[in-house]
């Protein structure tokens, strides 16, 4: 039987799945790999575990489907996380993942010589930016900075560790380019990076190369085969989930969330992302920090299985007075772009349930959601019609429900929630000339499961929740700044202490 090998390289887990040219997922496999962060904030990881994760993957992919002809690889994966090499392919030091805000400093005076050369491009500038994080590695580790000759994301790195190709995509590396799709040059040379440092861009379903002979097994075993560019998590999971029309909106709802609305020509609003998303198709929105790893918190504090709490919430109704709660756990990007927002539970009362906490958490990332598609919707000029939701938030129908009660569109579960390996075996097919483009690929291979559509008993309770949740979006972040700025003065008394002693 002829399959694809599609693999999903997400923030708290590697995922794999062989699927067929109908879409069928014929073995499947996960390796967890929690998502690192030290008492300063900082993420890093060594990426030579994703390399050993991905081996672990496709051992146990091929041990449940051994007579499986595997025609074609793609890979996907997290963006604004960076793979450091030096000339012989060779880490230099632990990649810097998505969830690092160190570069802050950086990315401000970046933007400010962005804005003074004229240089227009994709994106905001900030802490998850490559430029931010290679400036940050300039002015901190110089003697890294020496070493280095490519920057990687980590799904490229895989391919590069396959291939020994240094590739990436022209969707994932768009926030390097101008708005014409050329590297930003001058940009480049006032910050002393050299050009060479990225790598060559194709479009995510263009052969990246061939699978290299001599790999461990069950590589090995896959020598000759093509692999296909791929792209980040959100754009395969968009094309896992069917959308990819102007008018469309995707939801990848895992440990963070990833919200756009396509559009046919680029659309901007302040605080949102605005990307090339393929041949005549852009999105606005963007990543946050916010999502499952909210619930996962939670379940964690009262010592709970997050199943257990989505389980208890079906089909019990708020029972306690309005709950607020702001999902900023680990700062927020889209669209406040804030390292030092801080979460928040507003209201609380004696009568308040673990339950209610449960609920107000899933409805504080849903009214993150709802803030993200109110600006993109208006600089689009028209509202969307429906919602497409990929990820862990697509197995929960209660999840499901509040989302779309919450942003008054019909929300629609996909029958295969894992979208961005759907959408990398979409990608890998149509590379392959199995179809004529995307759009028949994803037509073929993507089924519903269910359509939530909003309550209007609970509609009009929201849009008044909404309004609500901004004034302690505002409020609340000039409290955080205030209690982050607290512990960093705290944080610095002691350390001139400590050298004086």
């Amino acid at each position: 039987m002829r399959a694809v090998l599609a693999g999903d390289l997400g923030g708290s887990a590697l995922k794999a799945a062989l699927v067929d040219q109908a879409g069928r997922f014929l073995a499947q496999a996960a390796v967890a790999r929690p998502l690192p962060m030290d008492q300063q904030g900082f993420s890093e990881l060594d990426p030579e575990l994703w390399w050993t994760d991905f081996l672990e993957a496709c051992r146990d992919l091929f041990k449940a489907a051994r007579d499986v002809e595997v025609v074609g690889v793609c890979l996907g994966g997290l963006t604004r996380t960076q793979v450091f090499l030096d000339a012989t392919g060779r880490s230099i030091r632990p990649a810097i993942t998505w969830a690092d805000a160190r570069a802050a400093r950086e990315a401000e005076r970046i933007s400010q010589v962005r804005d003074e050369l004229g240089v227009k491009t994709w994106g905001p500038i900030n802490a998850y930016h490559t430029l931010a994080r290679l400036v940050w590695l300039q002015a901190r580790e110089p003697h890294n900075f020496a070493r280095l000759a490519l920057v990687l994301e980590p799904k490229d790195y895989l391919i590069f560790r396959l291939t020994g190709r240094p590739v990436g995509d022209a969707v994932s590396q768009a926030r390097l380019l101008t708005l014409e799709g050329q590297p930003a040059q001058s940009l480049l040379e006032k910050l002393g990076l050299k050009p060479s440092f990225f790598p060559a861009l194709l479009e995510p379903q263009d052969q990246a190369g061939s699978i290299a002979p001599g790999l461990p097994e069950p590589l090995d075993r896959l020598a000759g085969r093509p692999i296909f560019a791929g792209s980040m998590d959100a754009w395969l999971a968009a094309v896992g989930l069917g959308a990819l029309e102007p008018g469309q909106v995707f939801n990848v709802s895992g440990t963070s969330e990833v919200l756009g609305l396509v559009t046919d020509r680029p659309r901007e609003a302040p605080g949102l992302v605005t990307l090339p998303w393929g041949r005549n198709r852009f999105q606005i929105g963007g990543p946050s920090q916010a999502g499952a790893d909210c619930l996962a918190w939670l379940a964690e504090v009262l010592d709970r299985e997050v199943g257990d709490l989505l389980s208890d919430l079906s089909g019990r109704e708020k029972a306690g007075e309005p709950l607020l709660f702001l999902p900023y756990l680990r700062g927020e990007r889209t669209p406040l772009w804030e390292p030092d927002a801080r979460g928040l539970f507003l209201g609380l009362g004696r009568s308040h349930h673990r339950l209610d906490l449960a609920r107000a958490v899933i409805e504080g990332v849903a009214l993150a959601n709802c803030q993200v598609l109110t600006l993109a919707e208006n600089a689009a000029g028209a509202p969307a019609q429906e919602v497409r939701l990929g990820g862990g938030a697509a197995r929960s129908a209660v999840w499901a429900q509040i989302k779309a009660d919450v942003l008054d569109r019909p929300v629609i579960r996909p029958a295969c929630p894992e979208s961005g390996l759907l959408g990398a075996a979409v990608t890998a097919f149509t590379g392959l000339g199995e179809f004529s483009d995307l759009a028949q690929a994803a037509e073929a291979l993507v089924k519903i499961e269910a359509v939530h559509r909003p309550d209007p008993l609970k509609t009009g309770y929201y849009r008044r929740l909404y309004d609500l949740w901004l004034e302690v979006q505002t409020a609340g972040l000039e409290l955080s700044k205030e209690l982050v700025k607290l512990e960093r003065d705290k944080t610095d008394r002691n350390e001139v202490i400590r050298r004086t002693e």
